[in-house]
């Protein structure tokens, strides 16, 4: 890992971060987009342990995700979706460039950055979150789809230190949308809102993502 900070005392100096990680994952899902049945989870547990220039004082800290997924189909053509997602930060905190971010949708998820539809993309960021998302998809004929989605979060600094803060959700968005199963991926269109900033927002993705 690569950092390169403006606040220490030269602007020329940089450092690789020497890290270890853990992940492990099981997915059962029938099909990655869009599933009928099957099981997703996954963790991930990242150690940033010390930087190469020991002139650049970083103390070490650690970064721990989780996610859960689970489909299941009824009624032939319908299928639910229910997906929890969670992550916090241990021990220093003064890295805002590795805290989580949030918000848009139909881009190739990275690590530290995560959809939430109803909100502009990287609106949000955090060094904790707790997230849920519930969907209802309709394959009203083959390989075309209409679904409704909700996703609501949780998104604060240390979060998990007070649990006022996670009592209520902070974050809520809805979604309408459509989807095809092409064979150069998904296309897939939709139109988010978030009843906080009653703003609207229209969202297209198409293709694989690698």
């Amino acid at each position: 890992i690569y950092l390169q900070s403006e606040t220490l005392t030269s602007s020329n100096q940089k450092s690789d971060f020497y890290s270890g990680f853990i992940n492990l994952k099981f997915d059962s899902l029938d099909d990655k987009y869009f599933p009928t049945k099957g099981f997703y989870v996954s963790g991930d547990f990242q150690s940033y342990l010390t930087p190469s220039d020991f002139s650049v004082k970083i103390n070490p800290f650690s970064v721990a995700k989780g996610e859960i997924l689970v489909a299941t189909h009824f009624l032939k053509k319908i299928t639910f979706k229910l997906q929890s997602e969670i992550g916090f930060t241990v021990g220093n905190r003064d890295i805002p460039m590795l805290n989580f971010a949030f918000g848009g949708y139909g881009f190739n998820t990275l690590p530290n950055i995560k959809p939430l539809l109803g909100y502009d993309f990287l609106s949000l960021s955090s060094n904790s979150f707790l997230k849920n998302t519930v969907a209802l998809d309709y394959e009203f004929y083959s390989k075309h789809h209409v679904n409704i989605v909700m996703n609501q979060a949780n998104i604060a600094d240390d979060l998990f230190r007070n649990t006022i803060k996670i009592s209520v959700p902070r974050f809520s968005g809805y979604a309408v949308g459509y989807g095809l199963q092409t064979l150069i991926g998904p296309l897939e269109l939709k139109y988010s809102w978030s009843p906080e900033t009653a703003k609207g927002y229209v969202w297209f993705n198409l293709g694989f993502g690698f």
